[in-house]
């Protein structure tokens, strides 16, 4: 009967500074880190490009995952989107497809695209255009696509990808903010 107790208790030990050891990296990250980030397209004036839809993939989603993100129109006009990501912690990725619309009357082409990072110890974000519409000119779209129109429902060529990526580094620190803001740079084509 002893050597039943003993073993029982051989085996629980380790299982309990195991869970013991999960307690205290929850405890490390009180779900207080919070990032902010300002997507916009610059460059033509009113009207122009407008964002319509956004497709978000947290690979976490399904896991231990405490963090939440949302991004959205900034404003009424759709010309920037803002991001934000709460209960973040180091390691948290999260990667977006944005859609781009010209709503304006004038082709544009996407010239590139400008990023401030000021905290790249507590985030790495990448933003692109999708290379296979590098240098694609966009043609008016006619109108201007509604926050969540789906991308199959605004015309190829009035339309274009960029692809942003945000992961929060090991250098992020608890409690604290950050921010980033990214400009897509259109030109007027003839």
């Amino acid at each position: 009967m002893r050597r039943a107790i003993a073993r029982v208790v051989i085996l629980s030990v380790p299982i309990a500074l195991m869970l013991l050891s999960f307690a205290l990296a929850y405890s490390l990250w009180p779900e207080a880190l919070t990032v902010q980030g300002r997507v916009s397209a610059a460059g033509t004036g009113r009207p122009g490009p407008v964002w319509f839809f956004r497709s978000c993939d947290d690979p976490e989603a399904g896991g231990k995952n405490v963090a939440a993100w949302a991004v959205e129109p900034n404003g009424r006009d759709q010309t920037a989107l803002r991001m934000q990501v709460n209960n973040a912690y180091p390691g948290y990725q999260v990667y977006c497809e944005l859609h781009l619309a010209n709503g304006g009357n004038i082709p544009v082409e996407v010239t590139g695209v400008n990023m401030l990072n000021p905290n790249p110890q507590a985030l790495a974000v990448t933003a692109q255009e999708d290379p296979a519409q590098a240098n694609k000119v966009l043609r008016p779209c006619g109108f201007t696509p509604a926050w969540g129109t789906r991308p199959s429902r605004v015309p190829a060529q009035c339309r274009a990808e960029l692809q942003l990526t945000l992961q929060v580094e090991q250098g992020a620190a608890e409690n604290s903010h950050y921010g980033f803001n990214v400009e897509v740079r259109v030109e007027q084509v003839p």
